[in-house]
């Protein structure tokens, strides 16, 4: 009975990770589309942020608190270009973070499942 639990719940939190990796890229997807875009948003306080925010091909660094927003810095295209390929590749590294850990999940999984149906003989070590 415990044994099935676990599994369950090996197989519930893959497929949560799962979830969140695909629904992550379809987020993505639609924010791309759209004319202006949060790149970055840092919380700084209670209720006061840093953003990077582009419109159009412009980016502008921002404040924002207390809603009230400023305009902090204009960046250039070249600084927006190199911020979002920073972005990506960060967020690149993170779904191979999240690949890894399934595929670790369904390892052990597997292996659980091996155990169980061998009826835990077996030289495992």
């Amino acid at each position: 009975m415990i044994i099935k639990l676990i599994i369950s719940l090996v197989i519930i939190l893959g497929l949560i990770l799962i979830l969140f990796k695909l629904s992550n890229k379809k987020i993505n997807d639609i924010n791309d589309n759209k004319y202006i875009n949060v790149i970055d948003k840092v919380q700084i306080s209670k209720d006061s942020y840093i953003l990077i925010v582009k419109i159009g091909k412009k980016g502008y660094i921002m404040s924002s608190s207390g809603g009230k927003t400023e305009k902090l810095e204009d960046l250039s295209e070249e600084e927006m270009v190199n911020i979002q390929k920073e972005k990506l590749k960060r967020f690149e590294e993170t779904n191979i973070k999240y690949e890894n850990t399934i595929n670790l999940i369904k390892e052990r999984a597997l292996k659980l499942k091996k155990k169980i149906c061998s009826g835990g003989k077996g030289n495992e070590k």
